[in-house]
This record gives C-alpha cells, sequence and structure tokens, in this order.
C-alpha cells in the first residue's frame, strides 16, 4: 500500500498541486499561504560570505519555528565540521529574516517543492555530507532521494502524538515513506517513539530529549537585556504574548489584587490601539499605568507596567514570581519553555495541548502542593486565588520549590549532545 500511495503522491497529487500553486501565484493573494507558496516557487537563496561553493554542505530543514531546536545543533555543527558549509532550508519565510542574521549559517533558503527534479537540482548543487530535519516535515521524495544518493539522513527532537498516529492510512502510508528512508530517528521521549512504530516506522528510533531546551538556556546566557531591578514591595506578575482574549480575564484579575501585585503586561501586538486599550481600563480602575520605554527606575510609581517595545519579554520573564503565557484563551499558548526556562511557575488557559511542555508540566507538582509548575485557569476568579496562593507562599518555601524545578530543568539539557553523538558523517 505505501507504494502505492507514494507513486500518488510522487505522479498525480504534487505534480498537481505544484501546477495549481503556480497559477495561483499568478493572483499575488496577501495571506501568509500564498506568501509561503511564492517563497518556495521563487527559491531565492541568501548567503553569508563565508559560503564556498567548493566544499561540501550539512543541510538542516526546519519548517518554520522548528529553526529553534535546530540552532544549538548547527552551532555545534560549525565548531565540530567548520570545513562544511551549513545550509538552512525554510518551509516558510516567516523566520527568514531571523535565520539569515545567524553567523553560523552560511546559506538559507526555500525548501525545495517535493518533485523529483527539483529536489534533484537542490540536492545535486549542495552537495551534502549529511541532512537534518528539525522535529517534523520530512518529505517523501526529499528522503528518498537522500538515500539514494547514500546521504546520510535524520529527523531530531522529533514529536509524533497520538492523534497523529489516528490521522488516516493514507497520511500513515506517506509518514511511512517518508520516515524510513532516514537512517535514524532521534525522539523527544518515549511515547513518540512508539506512536512511530505504531504506525510502522522500522528504521531505529532513539529517545534523546529536546534540543530546544539547549537553545533557550543559551538564549539566557547569551542575550542579557539591561534591565531596571526590580522592586521587592510586591509580587511581579508577568504575562507575555497577550492577545485580548487573554487580557479580558486577566485585567479584572490584576486589578482586584493591585494591592499585593504589580504586573508587567506585554502584548503580542504591540500596536497604539493595543496600549491604549489596556492603559484605559486600569485608569477606570484608578490604578496607575506605564509604558515600559518610559520607565528609568523602578522608583517609578506605577501598578501596572505595560512593554511597548519587542525583543525584551523572555527576560522579563526573570521578573515573575508568576508568569502567563499569552495566546492560551484565543486558540493556542506561545512559548511555555521561556517562562520554565528562569525557574518560575506558568499559568496558562485552557488551550494549551499545541506545546508539549505545557501538557507536560502541568503534571508536575510545586513539592506537596496541590498546584503545578504549569496551572491551567479557565477564569478570573481561579487566576485570582492563584495569585492568593503565591502572594502567600513563605519565601523559604518559593527558594525551596525554586531549586526544585531547577534541578529538574538541569536533566532536560544536553540533548544537542546526544544527538551529534548519533550522527554519522
Amino acid at each position: 500500500m505505501d507504494w502505492i500511495v507514494f507513486s500518488f503522491y510522487r505522479y498525480l497529487l504534487l505534480p498537481g498541486i505544484y501546477v495549481l500553486a503556480c497559477l495561483l501565484s499568478l493572483l499575488k493573494l496577501k495571506n501568509k499561504l500564498f506568501e509561503s507558496i511564492q517563497f518556495r516557487l521563487r527559491n531565492e537563496f541568501h548567503y553569508r560570505p563565508t559560503f564556498n561553493p567548493d566544499r561540501r554542505s550539512v543541510g538542516i530543514h526546519a519548517a518554520s519555528g522548528e529553526i529553534e531546536y535546530a540552532y544549538p545543533l548547527i552551532r555545534k555543527l560549525k565548531e565540530s565540521h567548520p570545513d562544511c558549509n551549513v545550509v538552512v532550508t525554510l518551509s516558510s519565510m516567516s523566520v527568514l529574516k531571523a535565520v539569515m542574521n545567524q553567523p553560523m549559517v552560511d546559506a538559507v533558503g526555500p525548501a525545495p517543492i517535493d518533485l523529483a527534479w527539483l529536489v534533484n537540482r537542490f540536492l545535486k548543487k549542495y552537495n551534502f555530507k549529511v541532512f537534518l530535519f528539525a522535529r517534523t516535515d520530512v518529505w517523501p521524495e526529499m528522503s528518498l532521494q537522500l538515500r539514494q544518493r547514500q546521504t546520510p539522513s535524520y529527523l531530531f527532537s522529533a514529536t509524533f502524538s497520538e492523534s497523529s498516529a489516528n490521522k488516516g492510512q493514507w497520511l500513515n502510508a506517506l509518514t511511512r515513506s517518508a520516515l524510513n528512508n532516514l537512517n535514524k530517528i532521534m525522539a523527544v521521549s518515549a511515547s513518540d517513539k512508539k506512536n512511530l512504530e505504531a504506525i510502522g516506522v522500522t528504521i531505529p528510533i532513539v529517545v534523546l530529549g529536546d534540543t530546544r531546551y539547549d537553545q533557550v538556556f543559551f538564549k539566557k546566557l547569551n542575550t542579557k537585556k539591561d534591565l531596571p531591578k526590580t522592586p521587592i514591595d510586591k509580587k511581579i506578575f508577568v504575562a507575555g504574548s497577550t492577545w485580548p482574549e487573554d487580557e479580558a480575564v486577566l485585567l479584572p484579575a490584576l486589578a482586584n489584587a493591585a494591592n499585593t501585585w504589580r504586573a508587567v503586561i506585554a502584548p503580542h501586538e504591540v500596536t497604539e490601539d493595543t496600549l491604549t486599550r489596556i492603559e484605559l481600563y486600569f485608569s477606570k480602575q484608578n490604578i496607575k499605568t506605564a509604558r515600559f520605554s518610559k520607565i528609568k527606575s523602578f522608583a517609578d510609581t506605577w501598578n501596572i507596567l505595560i512593554v511597548d517595545q519587542y525583543g525584551y519579554l523572555f527576560h522579563l520573564y526573570d521578573w515573575a514570581d508568576l508568569a502567563f503565557v499569552g495566546g492560551s484563551f484565543k486558540s493556542k499558548v506561545h512559548s511555555v519553555m521561556e517562562p520554565l526556562s528562569f525557574f518560575k511557575p506558568v499559568c496558562v488557559g485552557p488551550f494549551h495541548t499545541n506545546n508539549r511542555e505545557a501538557t507536560e508540566f502541568e503534571k508536575i507538582p510545586m513539592g506537596s502542593h496541590a498546584h503545578t509548575w504549569v496551572q491551567t485557569i479557565r477564569s478570573t476568579p481561579e487566576l485570582e486565588q492563584l495569585l492568593q496562593f503565591h502572594a502567600h507562599l513563605p519565601s523559604n518555601e518559593h527558594d525551596a520549590l525554586t531549586a526544585q524545578l531547577k534541578e529538574l530543568l538541569h536533566t532536560y539539557q544536553n540533548a544537542t549532545d546526544r544527538t551529534l553523538n548519533q550522527i554519522s558523517f
């Protein structure tokens, strides 16, 4: 069956989609889907002066945000194999500029559309010594031609949920066709390995953990921001990447807790309308607000600090006694790993199952308490109760719990080294 499904994909389905994509690209529609299509069709690569066409290359593919899982491995590969180009391919242009600014990446551009002649042209041009896929997005034609060329290929930080395994025989057949051409899969957890094996993936699968933990701790140590010293008069609640749906739950609770808590709110979309809307809400409650770009020190009198600049949120989590990660009352939560890396308890709304760390750490209790390191809240009263719990937590117990989380997160690190040890050049 796999051969039949792959043949249909290779000779009928994908060529048809390609023709349709070419026609749609002429319309120049303005949305993310069509921008991604045009990005792949244009096939424009960007090269740093360090790129040498006479050298062999190490290829790394990341669909989009998966590049965060690849960065620590790229750094290690550049150190251990300086004689190779590092060539990164993407499925979306959303992170293109960020990757272009990485000094350890020699070339970056769109992954080839998974047609035989396009893949062949791409692989021939870069003469890959090894090819790595970050987390997901292994394409059947690409993996087949890598195997035919005897180019070692791997999937690392791989996740595969039970729901993915139940998406149907045709999709599972394509997944098997793609993955069974690889040399090895490095899975995040034993459940990922079990789910991959359940659909018939037969190549070696090893459980090595998640390389993004290494990336977030690297970022923590190497991208420091010059921030004011935190106040000690009240607890601090940091709400990151919030949307209006999140704020509808958060703002009333923060207004009611103003006597014991200061709050830092970093909207996902920093627009004047957003900033003014939050300011107006608290002004009606007679609660003092300030914009992050305007404060000089914490001697300034404010109770709600609104972050009106991009690039600071990650390090602002260091201020938190309790953090909230936005998107979780809208559709899907943003990065829970970031506040966890500062050893902070986190709360999220109900829409958080898209995030592996959120679902994992909501099962891990804080010491002997009923509360977990990632706590789900569904309403303003539930947040108010959580704020009261953390406000009355004794400082010595708080320090002991922080040490517990720090020790736990230490066990999640070094997946990059374990992954690199599995790669054959």
